[in-house]
């Protein structure tokens, strides 16, 4: 069994700083980490990272072009949520749509580095969430005109640690735009309060990571209001030995409204406009 030193890191242990040839490098350092350990330990109203200028520019781009232009996505809607999401898992993409895995070598490239062993590592330093496993749970979704996503704890199965990797788009995105991260305090009954207390801009190449608690991870997207695609990979790293990702997918997987697959690249105008096309 391995020990560890005080800062959590393995006695012993060279740690890798590739990035994978595409996250940068200098996120894997001992400053670094430490520095998104304490902002991650010092936010509200729960601890939440995010990690800006994730990737290497080049590498990122092209896992942002290659969604955009390859991978086709199904309308969802519920009373929950309204977005367009990419029906394969990605991480099992190869298996279940190998024609559409080989048109997006880049964007699988992305998702490596982050189920990587360091960044796994990272995660595990910066959170405290303790051993992450294999499981491999993540998916491509864009928020268009209207999209939004409602108040949720994102409680489900052995999920450790929630993240959202923004590839909206690089030149920029204001608060006119929408499509905010939302956080929710508790109340004194508990319960999260009617309106967002704090909010962060989707912006490109930035990384947001959450710990999953009960009762205490509340937190939505703000409706989108402008006709950029907000446009992620979100995921979540799981327990080490609980069950596989794929048993524990969010309702977004499991509710769907019936829609033609569109490509994220013609999205334009809110979904009652998609529906009438």
């Amino acid at each position: 069994m391995a020990s560890y030193a005080a800062d959590g890191e393995p006695v012993g242990k060279k740690t890798k700083t590739s990035g994978g040839g595409v996250l940068d490098p200098a996120l894997f350092g001992d400053a670094r980490c430490a520095a998104l350990r304490r902002t991650y330990e010092a936010a509200t109203p729960f601890p939440h990272v995010v990690v800006e200028n994730l990737g290497l520019e080049a590498p990122m781009e092209r896992a942002r072009l290659e969604a955009i232009g390859e991978l086709k996505a199904d309308y969802k809607e519920t009373d929950l949520f309204k977005v367009y999401q990419v029906p394969q898992d990605l991480g099992t993409i190869e298996r279940t749509a190998p024609e559409l895995a080989a048109k997006a070598p880049a964007l699988l490239k992305l998702r490596d580095a982050l189920y990587s062993a360091e960044t796994k590592r990272l995660v595990e330093r910066v959170t405290g969430c303790g051993p992450i496993g294999d499981a491999v749970d993540c998916s491509a979704n864009v928020y268009a005109r209207g999209g939004h996503l409602l108040c949720h704890d994102d409680v489900i199965g052995d999920r450790l640690v929630s993240y959202v990797l923004y590839l909206t788009e690089p030149e920029g995105w204001s608060a006119d735009d929408g499509g905010s991260f939302e956080f929710y305090a508790l109340g004194a009954d508990g319960e999260p309060e009617a309106a967002p207390c704090a909010r962060v801009a989707p912006a490109w190449n930035s990384l947001m990571l959450f710990r999953v608690e009960p009762s205490a991870s509340f937190h939505s997207v703000q409706e989108v209001y402008g006709d950029k695609p907000r446009l992620t990979i979100s995921g979540w790293y799981h327990a080490r030995d609980g069950r596989d990702g794929a048993a524990s997918r969010a309702s977004l997987a499991e509710l769907t409204r019936p829609a033609a697959p569109r490509t994220f690249a013609r999205f334009a105008g809110d979904a009652e406009d998609d529906d009438d096309e």
